[in-house]
């Protein structure tokens, strides 16, 4: 799988080449909120909310986990997770110092 960068607007976007030759964009996503059979996500760049089917992502979900969308199937986000865990963690610590 060939990855390419491209501008679009002045933003920088990651697009996979899949087998066909076709570019597929990546989209990340944030878990707002596990209902029943429902997984409310919200797109990171445009902050649409979106509805998806409990099934039709990976197991070990809770909310405010980082999904990426590629080709129609949702992974969890390990690094970008640690990220932004990090993050959030130092920015407690200061309002601890």
């Amino acid at each position: 799988m060939l990855k390419k960068i491209i501008l679009i607007n002045s933003k920088k976007e990651v697009r996979y080449i899949n087998k066909k030759g076709k570019l597929s964009k990546v989209d990340y996503f944030t878990v707002d909120r596990i209902e029943e059979e429902i997984v409310v996500l919200e797109n990171r760049d445009t902050l649409e909310i979106i509805n998806v089917l409990k099934k039709q992502l990976p197991k070990n979900l809770k909310e405010g986990i980082l999904l990426k969308k590629r080709f129609n199937s949702y992974k969890i986000e390990v690094d970008k997770n640690k990220e932004v865990e990090q993050r959030i963690k130092e920015k407690m610590d200061k309002l601890w110092e």
